[in-house]
């Protein structure tokens, strides 16, 4: 007994990983290659991936986070697989879901700056995240819920919605066994309960992503502003190779890094 539910445990463990992974690539790729074009620090929401991101790299964090969040619901959906069967890995496709509607947003802010180019794109992040950035947090989110009304109306249902439709799962399950005993057809209709379960979770993603952003925007202007103050600014100008300047940026946004090092000699001219 004690050896069979080992081994369903590690099959639902191994299940839940693969579909987690098989998922989540497409919010990678995405993320990978709208980093290549923009600043990835300024538009990312999660502050965990940002957080590892300025340490280890964007590839390395995207490993680490993979690793560690794949591993913990793997072991969820196959703790959940020893209480109740629900034919899938609910936990890796209701996030997963969640990053594959993450990638659509991703590809169309990739469209975007590849339509308005990146300065105009950047440019206009900047303007409204500095009127964002002006408020205090609730006057914030008084100004967030005027232009996100439909986000903020799916934060405050979230949580019935989803406790419904996970009743609804169990009720499927049970109306199919009878009427289709031996036909699995709830498997299918779990899924499709998964993706619903992710479309509401994720809509309020734009409010609190203006949120998030503006709030790390604001932090950041204000840290600029005491560095400013702190102490005697010295101007230093630099003339370098349009080359080495390039190769800077482009490594720099491949690994999601906020700072670009440039090692270059300087030569002063004695008066």
């Amino acid at each position: 007994m004690l050896g069979s539910n080992i081994v369903a445990f590690a099959v639902w463990f191994i299940l839940s990983f693969v579909v987690y992974t098989s998922l989540r690539l497409f919010d990678e790729r995405s993320t990978a290659k709208l980093a290549a074009r923009i600043d990835f620090q300024k538009y990312e929401i999660n502050p965990t991936i940002t957080w590892l991101a300025r340490r280890v790299g964007l590839k390395n964090a995207l490993r680490v986070s993979w690793m560690i969040f794949g591993s913990c619901f793997a072991v969820v959906d196959a703790l959940v697989s020893q209480i109740h069967t629900f034919g899938v890995p609910i936990f890796a496709l209701i996030v997963g879901f969640g990053h594959v509607l993450a990638a659509i947003h991703n590809n169309r802010l990739f469209y975007t700056v590849e339509k308005i180019g990146v300065e105009e794109f950047e440019n206009e992040h900047e303007l409204s995240m500095g009127e964002l950035a002006r408020f205090g947090w609730w006057q914030r989110i008084r100004v967030i819920s005027k232009s996100e009304p439909t986000a903020i109306l799916m934060l405050i249902l979230a949580a019935p919605l989803v406790l419904t439709l996970g009743y609804a799962m169990l009720a499927t399950e049970a109306f199919t066994n009878v009427v289709f005993p031996g036909k699995f057809l709830f498997i299918p209709l779990n899924i499709a309960f998964c993706f619903v379960i992710a479309l509401v979770i994720i809509q309020p993603a734009p409010a609190l992503g203006l949120l998030v952003l503006s709030s790390r925007y604001a932090h950041q202007s204000h840290g600029q502003r005491q560095s400013r103050n702190s102490g005697r600014v010295i101007t230093i100008r630099l003339e370098l190779p349009i080359k080495v300047v390039a190769e800077a940026l482009a490594a720099a946004r491949t690994e999601g890094a906020n700072l670009v090092k440039i090692e270059a000699p300087i030569s002063f001219k004695e008066e």
